[in-house]
Protein backbone atom coordinates (compact mmCIF):
# COMPACT_ATOMS: atom_id res chain seq x y z
CA UNK A 1 0.00 0.00 0.00
CA UNK A 2 2.92 2.44 0.57
CA UNK A 3 4.98 1.59 -1.98
CA UNK A 4 1.54 2.46 -4.19
CA UNK A 5 0.91 5.79 -2.67
CA UNK A 6 4.68 6.42 -3.04
CA UNK A 7 4.75 5.74 -6.69
CA UNK A 8 1.49 7.95 -6.91
CA UNK A 9 3.58 10.53 -5.09
CA UNK A 10 6.62 10.61 -7.46
CA UNK A 11 4.83 10.36 -10.62
CA UNK A 12 2.53 13.52 -9.25
CA UNK A 13 6.14 15.59 -8.67
CA UNK A 14 7.53 14.05 -11.81
CA UNK A 15 4.17 15.73 -13.92
CA UNK A 16 4.21 19.28 -11.83
CA UNK A 17 8.26 19.31 -12.37
CA UNK A 18 7.49 18.68 -16.52
CA UNK A 19 4.78 21.22 -16.26
CA UNK A 20 6.44 23.85 -14.91
CA UNK A 21 9.67 23.00 -16.86
CA UNK A 22 6.95 23.20 -20.26
CA UNK A 23 5.67 26.51 -19.31
CA UNK A 24 9.46 28.00 -18.21
CA UNK A 25 10.55 26.78 -21.58
CA UNK A 26 7.80 28.20 -23.41
CA UNK A 27 8.24 31.80 -21.80
CA UNK A 28 12.11 31.24 -22.63
CA UNK A 29 11.20 30.80 -26.57
CA UNK A 30 8.71 33.48 -26.82
CA UNK A 31 11.27 35.96 -25.51
CA UNK A 32 14.12 34.72 -27.46
CA UNK A 33 12.14 35.07 -30.87
CA UNK A 34 12.35 38.80 -30.48
CA UNK A 35 15.57 39.35 -31.20
CA UNK A 36 18.12 42.39 -31.75
CA UNK A 37 19.56 41.82 -35.21
CA UNK A 38 21.48 45.38 -36.12
CA UNK A 39 24.08 45.98 -38.57
CA UNK A 40 27.59 46.77 -37.77
CA UNK A 41 28.61 49.80 -39.79
CA UNK A 42 31.96 48.72 -40.61
CA UNK A 43 31.29 45.70 -41.96
CA UNK A 44 27.89 45.38 -42.20
CA UNK A 45 27.65 41.99 -41.39
CA UNK A 46 24.05 40.98 -39.20
CA UNK A 47 24.79 39.86 -35.86
CA UNK A 48 22.25 38.39 -33.24
CA UNK A 49 22.26 39.51 -29.79
CA UNK A 50 20.77 37.02 -27.08
CA UNK A 51 19.70 39.15 -24.25
CA UNK A 52 18.25 36.21 -22.25
CA UNK A 53 21.00 34.01 -21.48
CA UNK A 54 21.48 34.26 -17.96
CA UNK A 55 17.97 33.38 -17.08
CA UNK A 56 18.51 31.22 -14.09
CA UNK A 57 15.73 30.72 -11.22
CA UNK A 58 17.29 30.00 -7.64
CA UNK A 59 13.59 29.85 -6.58
CA UNK A 60 12.83 27.10 -9.07
CA UNK A 61 16.25 25.13 -7.54
CA UNK A 62 15.50 25.65 -3.81
CA UNK A 63 11.71 23.93 -4.38
CA UNK A 64 13.53 20.98 -6.48
CA UNK A 65 16.14 20.33 -4.08
CA UNK A 66 13.60 20.60 -1.46
CA UNK A 67 11.35 18.32 -2.85
CA UNK A 68 13.99 15.89 -3.65
CA UNK A 69 15.03 16.20 -0.37
CA UNK A 70 11.75 15.27 1.48
CA UNK A 71 11.16 12.41 -1.27
CA UNK A 72 14.12 11.17 -0.22
CA UNK A 73 13.60 11.44 4.01
CA UNK A 74 10.17 10.13 3.35
CA UNK A 75 12.07 6.92 1.58
CA UNK A 76 14.64 6.26 4.12
CA UNK A 77 11.78 6.65 7.29
CA UNK A 78 10.28 4.01 5.33
CA UNK A 79 12.97 1.58 5.05
CA UNK A 80 13.61 1.96 9.04
CA UNK A 81 10.37 1.88 10.00
CA UNK A 82 10.02 -1.96 8.01
CA UNK A 83 13.15 -2.88 9.26
CA UNK A 84 12.23 -2.14 12.84
CA UNK A 85 8.60 -3.58 12.19
CA UNK A 86 10.51 -6.88 10.69
CA UNK A 87 12.28 -7.30 13.92
CA UNK A 88 9.61 -6.93 16.28
CA UNK A 89 7.48 -9.73 14.09
CA UNK A 90 11.01 -12.12 13.97
CA UNK A 91 11.69 -11.56 17.86
CA UNK A 92 7.95 -12.36 18.81
CA UNK A 93 8.15 -15.53 16.42
CA UNK A 94 11.66 -16.66 18.14
CA UNK A 95 10.12 -16.28 21.59
CA UNK A 96 6.99 -17.78 20.70
CA UNK A 97 8.89 -20.94 19.21
CA UNK A 98 10.95 -21.11 22.28
CA UNK A 99 8.17 -20.81 24.90
CA UNK A 100 6.25 -23.22 22.98
CA UNK A 101 9.23 -25.44 23.43
CA UNK A 102 9.97 -25.12 27.09
CA UNK A 103 6.17 -25.82 27.54
CA UNK A 104 5.84 -28.78 25.16
CA UNK A 105 9.04 -29.90 27.04
CA UNK A 106 7.69 -29.37 30.50
CA UNK A 107 3.87 -30.84 29.52
CA UNK A 108 6.07 -34.04 28.39
CA UNK A 109 8.90 -33.77 31.32
CA UNK A 110 10.88 -34.80 28.24
CA UNK A 111 14.03 -32.37 27.05
CA UNK A 112 14.03 -34.42 23.96
CA UNK A 113 10.28 -33.40 23.02
CA UNK A 114 11.10 -29.81 23.61
CA UNK A 115 14.44 -30.15 21.35
CA UNK A 116 12.14 -31.54 19.50
CA UNK A 117 9.51 -29.54 18.91
CA UNK A 118 11.55 -26.07 18.93
CA UNK A 119 14.16 -27.55 15.92
CA UNK A 120 10.68 -28.18 14.10
CA UNK A 121 8.48 -24.98 14.81
CA UNK A 122 12.24 -22.79 14.04
CA UNK A 123 12.82 -24.59 10.79
CA UNK A 124 8.90 -24.20 9.57
CA UNK A 125 9.08 -20.68 10.65
CA UNK A 126 12.68 -20.22 8.80
CA UNK A 127 10.98 -21.65 5.76
CA UNK A 128 8.06 -19.45 5.38
CA UNK A 129 10.31 -16.69 5.17
CA UNK A 130 12.99 -17.33 3.53
CA UNK A 131 10.61 -19.03 0.59
CA UNK A 132 8.31 -16.62 1.04
CA UNK A 133 11.28 -13.88 0.13
CA UNK A 134 12.72 -16.23 -2.39
CA UNK A 135 9.85 -16.72 -4.25
CA UNK A 136 8.73 -13.03 -4.49
CA UNK A 137 12.45 -12.04 -6.20
CA UNK A 138 11.71 -14.83 -8.72
CA UNK A 139 8.72 -13.55 -9.27
CA UNK A 140 9.90 -10.07 -9.58
CA UNK A 141 12.45 -11.11 -11.98
CA UNK A 142 9.97 -13.50 -14.25
CA UNK A 143 6.67 -11.87 -13.93
CA UNK A 144 4.79 -15.32 -13.30
CA UNK A 145 2.48 -14.53 -11.24
CA UNK A 146 0.80 -11.65 -9.22
CA UNK A 147 3.43 -10.68 -6.47
CA UNK A 148 0.91 -11.09 -3.45
CA UNK A 149 0.37 -15.24 -4.92
CA UNK A 150 3.60 -15.95 -5.29
CA UNK A 151 4.42 -14.59 -1.74
CA UNK A 152 1.40 -16.37 -0.36
CA UNK A 153 3.14 -19.78 -2.41
CA UNK A 154 6.54 -19.52 -1.18
CA UNK A 155 5.01 -19.20 2.35
CA UNK A 156 3.06 -22.57 1.80
CA UNK A 157 5.96 -24.19 0.00
CA UNK A 158 8.20 -22.93 2.19
CA UNK A 159 5.79 -24.02 5.42
CA UNK A 160 6.06 -27.54 4.36
CA UNK A 161 9.84 -27.63 3.37
CA UNK A 162 10.57 -26.29 6.56
CA UNK A 163 9.18 -28.71 8.43
CA UNK A 164 10.25 -31.46 6.58
CA UNK A 165 13.88 -30.02 7.21
CA UNK A 166 12.88 -29.79 10.54
CA UNK A 167 11.87 -33.65 10.63
CA UNK A 168 14.90 -34.66 9.09
CA UNK A 169 17.17 -32.70 11.14
CA UNK A 170 15.60 -33.65 14.28
CA UNK A 171 16.24 -37.20 13.21
CA UNK A 172 19.99 -36.89 11.91
CA UNK A 173 20.58 -34.79 14.98
CA UNK A 174 18.73 -37.57 17.03
CA UNK A 175 21.06 -39.92 15.65
CA UNK A 176 24.45 -38.37 15.90
CA UNK A 177 23.57 -37.89 19.77
CA UNK A 178 23.16 -41.33 20.00
CA UNK A 179 26.34 -42.07 18.23
CA UNK A 180 28.05 -39.50 19.91
CA UNK A 181 26.84 -41.09 23.27
CA UNK A 182 27.90 -44.44 22.48
CA UNK A 183 31.35 -43.93 21.48
CA UNK A 184 31.45 -41.72 24.94
CA UNK A 185 30.48 -44.58 26.89
CA UNK A 186 32.61 -46.73 24.79
CA UNK A 187 35.31 -44.75 25.64
CA UNK A 188 34.54 -44.61 29.64
CA UNK A 189 34.40 -47.99 29.44
CA UNK A 190 37.98 -48.28 28.19
CA UNK A 191 39.31 -46.02 30.44
CA UNK A 192 37.79 -47.85 33.35
CA UNK A 193 39.15 -51.36 32.33
CA UNK A 194 43.01 -49.70 31.52
CA UNK A 195 42.38 -48.71 35.57
CA UNK A 196 41.57 -51.83 36.56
Amino acid sequence: MMKARLSIFIMYLFMNLLTCTQIQGQAMGAQSQGKAIYQDEDTEEAIASDETDADFSPGLLFFLLLGIGIVLACIGAGIVLTVISLFIVFGLITVGVLSTSVMVGLYHKSLAKGFKTFVVLFSGASGVVICAIALGIINAIAHWWTTLFAIMMGAGLGLVAGLIFGYLAHYTLKRLSTMFMDKLRLRDKVAVENLA
